[in-house]
């Protein structure tokens, strides 16, 4: 046998330990410089299901819930590099690169996107390729195929926008079980719904486990950069996460209120019917949040304390639908039939439950233009030229550049729903 000094440290991916101390099918993937070789040891097999089992709950009538954890060992996590925060010489000299890079400072949060050297080497693949990205390495396809083919976008350009937003982005997606939508055929071709973790996505991908009211799910969740590159790579143009996080997913952090045109019915009509919902919630002495949907209406996020449950805030926001359909019933209506509501505005409270979602903030729409759900300030609904798909994966970064990120209220504001 050959004895060496321990001086480095390697990061291996491997199977499982054999009952000898040999790790099966080992394939190295680099060293670590930012780990003492001292500090290394070989942990014990544990149950880390059980344990975050223990940790945050059992069974509920609904199906048991638990975090999906991954049996790791020091010398085998699978980064390939340690990501860090980019400093101003890793910043792409993009609008948006540096306006996320701006807001993730003054928010002070640990989540950087693609560096310059990343987005270069993203560019240098021709059409296919690994491409390393905050650490991972995440294999790309059809990397020139159109999914905006009116406007020329690629799937090169949807990855380049979301892992360069990621900083923005993601605190809001955080903990929260994902829905996707691909359109592999572009936003005129046919798309899907996927609610349980592919097989094929990597394993460092983390889930989320819930019984919904069909079966058990591994619902994918969105902590890094990486995810969303390997998402966009997938065609899922729009991103959709719940209202709630995995510690306590029947308590949601937002009551939503879903402004759904029908056919007939304008933009103008929308803003006049949000600025009524605007006045009701400062008469009941609550703030809402608000962005465009990128598509033909507005969104409005009315962040509250993680007491009430999702039926509760459903029921909250049904009543107050029914109130502002009573006082505005040439603009709005309580139809559920689209044939029976053309002209009007539908006030949609049916999204508030589990596995029911609204694209987030900052997600694409599969729309012409590639336009972007935006959060917007209550007094741009005063702009003649607001429209809800004013903002694109081309110009959200100049946006953000003027004014930050007008989403970070729905995190940091905690209301009581009052009763109806």
């Amino acid at each position: 046998p050959t004895w060496v000094r321990p001086k480095l440290v390697a990061e291996v991916k491997f199977a499982e330990w054999t009952r000898d101390g040999v790790m099966r099918q080992p394939v190295f993937l680099g060293l670590r410089d930012d780990i003492d070789p001292r500090e290394v040891r070989r942990e014990l097999p544990h149950d880390a299901d059980r344990e975050m089992a223990n940790a945050k709950g059992t069974a509920t009538s609904r199906g048991k819930r638990q975090l999906v954890a991954r049996k790791t060992s020091t010398v085998a996590r699978p980064r390939v590099s340690a990501p860090s925060r980019a400093t101003a010489v890793d910043i792409p000299d993009t609008p948006l690169s540096r306006a996320a890079a701006q807001i993730s400072r003054k928010l002070g949060t640990d989540i950087r996107g693609a560096t310059a050297a990343e987005l270069g080497a993203l560019d240098a693949i021709k059409t296919e390729g690994n491409w390393e990205v905050g650490g991972r390495v995440v294999h790309l396809t059809n990397l020139d195929k159109l999914l905006f083919p009116e406007d020329r976008y690629s799937k090169r350009d949807l990855i380049r926008y979301y892992v360069q937003v990621a900083p923005v982005m993601i605190p809001h997606y955080k903990d929260r079980p994902l829905s996707m939508n691909p359109h592999p055929d572009g936003i005129h071709g046919k798309s899907y719904w996927v609610k349980d973790k592919p097989d094929y996505a990597p394993d460092w991908i983390p889930t989320f486990r819930y019984q919904d009211q069909k079966s058990l799910k591994d619902w994918i969740l969105i902590e890094e950069v990486a995810t969303l590159a390997w998402l966009a790579n997938h065609a899922v143009i729009d991103m959709h996460p719940w209202y709630s996080r995995v510690d306590k997913p029947e308590y949601p952090d937002w009551s939503v209120v879903d402004l759904d045109p029908a056919e007939g019915a304008t933009f103008k009509d929308v803003v006049a019917v949000a600025k009524v919902l605007k006045s009701a919630l400062d008469h009941l002495k609550l703030a809402g949040v608000l962005k465009t949907t990128g598509q033909s209406g507005l969104h409005i996020y009315i962040p509250i304390e993680r007491r009430s449950t999702l039926e509760e805030s459903r029921g909250f926001v049904a009543k107050l639908a029914h109130t502002i359909a009573e006082l505005m019933p040439d603009k709005v209506t309580e139809v559920w039939e689209v044939k029976r509501r053309t002209g009007k505005i539908r006030i949609d409270y049916t999204q508030n439950v589990i596995n029911k979602t609204l694209a987030g903030p900052y997600s694409v729409r599969p729309a012409p233009r590639a336009p972007v759900s935006t959060p917007i300030a209550w007094r741009e609904l005063d702009d003649p030229r607001l429209r809800p798909d004013k903002w694109t994966i081309k110009t959200l970064g100049d946006r953000l550049l003027e004014v930050g990120d007008l989403f970070h209220d729905a995190l940091m504001l905690h209301q009581r729903l009052p009763a109806l």
